[in-house]
């Protein structure tokens, strides 16, 4: 739920208590309701976040925004992994390699899907 710039997330169904949680989303630009729900879930004692969004949708001109999810930034200890799709290459292809980013190329499903 919004009200106004903030955020509020509560978990309704399931515990995370113990367990690897992962969050998954159609797309994502600034984050913020990602980060809401993994503190969320944290705080109910998952023992790690991650996120899979279909669509990155990061502003191309503003880096701060997947600054903020690098290991050293404001949100490192977030999420574990933040998977997302190549949907968006002129996106994703700027994200920086060998850390919490990890890109899913969509190419080998979408060309065996054409086949059949």
């Amino acid at each position: 739920m919004r009200d106004g710039d903030k955020r509020y997330v509560t978990v309704q169904d399931g515990n995370g208590k113990g367990q690897h949680v992962v969050i998954v989303d159609d797309l994502v630009r600034s984050g913020g309701t990602l980060v809401e729900a993994a503190k969320a879930i944290k705080a109910q004692g998952a023992t790690a976040v991650s996120a899979f969004v279909a669509h990155a949708c990061f502003s191309q001109s503003d880096e701060s925004v997947v600054r903020r999810f690098l290991r050293g930034g404001v949100h490192a200890s977030v999420f574990k992994t933040f998977w997302v799709t190549n949907s968006i290459p002129s996106v994703t292809s700027k994200l920086p390699k060998d850390d919490c980013f990890e890109v899913l190329d969509l190419m080998p499903q979408v060309a065996h899907d054409l086949e059949h």
